[in-house]
């Protein structure tokens, strides 16, 4: 049963084999003695949150600076989520939905936006205020997420990067503040936001601009929309003869012109990865191919190449669940054939045979095996993903072969 106290044991209930290992809890008595050091700090009202700052990817973000920390966040936000309802939205039931009403034969124009610097730019004082309206029955829990803002206020710009906590009282505020009342703006048939990436499509009757200008009116005053090129898409489909692609969440929507049946109109949508994710999957790869020139392991080489294109699992311990991930998982929607694999698969081809590749001739200088070469020749991709090949990696596995792209 969900208790909503902060005592010994519900605190024991969420601590993980993770937990443990990060953090170096060998015995039983150094896993009571953190939990000791997490009440003794709430009873006597100091802050209990600390959290390392780094950057990764010119991005700031945080992770807990101990085991303390860990635990408690995950009880702030398995206890706020479960009150609020808040979390990000399916992401696959996002794609899905979108595809089917792009398929409609209906006059319409779609709209992709971004919020920029999302967690960066929220008004903390007003995240609390609404999480606060929102939790109004547990004062426990208001009391904890006060030290949080407050933590976060001293330390950070908006909430923290890469704190679950965060995700789920930025998620809360964007439902209240701006989701409620984006559903019902004049024209708008649907509309959906998964974290800061957001879509609309709307009635061609207006122009695209003053959707944009109705969204910008209703979103809270400190965040705003990103105007590069790459952050926002407009595609109009007015008349029979229009069609066009757009991107969402890694995905490439490419919509035909109107067709007609039978019995109804209707527009052919595919699916396919965008080619900003395929250009990244082939940045990764030469990643690999220069971390192999630079210590010479081929086994190495051979799971990165793996883990490039195939399905796995692991454990995330801000969600405190097994998550699935690689190429068959996060662009599970995709239409078969696919392009964007084709182009990939060509690529690999290509760093093996042909000569103008630019790692081409230290390659062949290397002691890189017939059989690697073989594998990286032959592997069908659009076979591989498409039969959703999985593999074993443990989190140091994926933490050691993931870091020759992520310098």
């Amino acid at each position: 049963m969900r208790t909503f106290a902060y005592t010994k044991d519900s605190f024991r209930q969420i601590i993980t084999h993770d937990d443990r290992a990060t953090y170096g809890i060998t015995t039983a008595r150094e896993e009571s003695d953190a939990i000791e050091r997490i009440q003794s700090k709430l009873h006597s009202n100091t802050q209990p949150f600390s959290f390392k700052i780094f950057t990764k990817n010119g991005r700031t973000m945080c992770k807990p600076s101990d085991i303390e920390t860990a635990i408690l966040v995950r009880k702030v936000n398995r206890d706020f989520s479960s009150l609020t309802k808040a979390g990000v939205s399916n992401r696959v039931e996002t794609i899905s939905a979108l595809k089917a009403i792009c398929s409609e034969g209906l006059p319409m124009t779609i709209i992709r936006l971004d919020i920029k610097k999302f967690y960066q730019s929220v008004d903390t004082k007003q995240v609390l205020a609404c999480a606060t309206n929102g939790t109004k029955s547990t004062y426990a829990l208001r009391r904890n997420l006060q030290h949080f803002i407050t933590w976060s206020q001293d330390n950070v710009g908006g909430v923290p990067t890469g704190v679950s906590l965060s995700s789920s009282l930025a998620e809360y505020y964007l439902m209240e503040h701006l989701d409620a009342r984006a559903i019902s703006l004049h024209g708008v048939h649907f509309y959906r936001r998964y974290v800061d990436d957001i879509i609309m499509v709307c009635s061609s009757r207006r122009p695209p601009r003053e959707y944009i200008e109705d969204l910008e009116s209703i979103l809270p005053n400190e965040l705003e929309f990103n105007s590069a090129a790459d952050k926002r898409d407009v595609l109009e489909l007015h008349t029979p003869d229009q069609h066009g692609c757009f991107n969402y969440l890694g995905y490439n929507f490419s919509i035909s012109k109107k067709l007609s049946s039978d019995k109804s109109s209707y527009r052919s949508v595919r699916l396919d990865i965008a080619p900003s994710k395929i250009a990244k999957r082939k940045a990764r790869f030469v990643h690999s191919l220069l971390q192999f020139l630079k210590d010479g392991s081929e086994s190495d080489l051979r799971r990165r190449f793996l883990l490039l294109n195939s399905g796995f699992t692991f454990w995330d311990s801000n969600r405190g669940r097994q998550v699935s991930s690689g190429l068959c998982n996060i662009y599970s929607e995709i239409d078969h054939p696919s392009e964007a694999l084709a182009d990939l698969r060509n690529f690999y081809r290509a760093s093996m045979l042909n000569k103008r590749f630019q790692l081409y001739q230290r390659l062949r200088l290397s002691h890189l095996s017939a059989r690697t070469r073989s594998a990286i020749i032959s592997l069908d991709v659009q076979k591989h993903v498409h039969n959703r090949n999985h593999f074993n990696f443990s989190p140091d596995d994926l933490q050691h072969l993931s870091s020759c792209w992520k310098k």
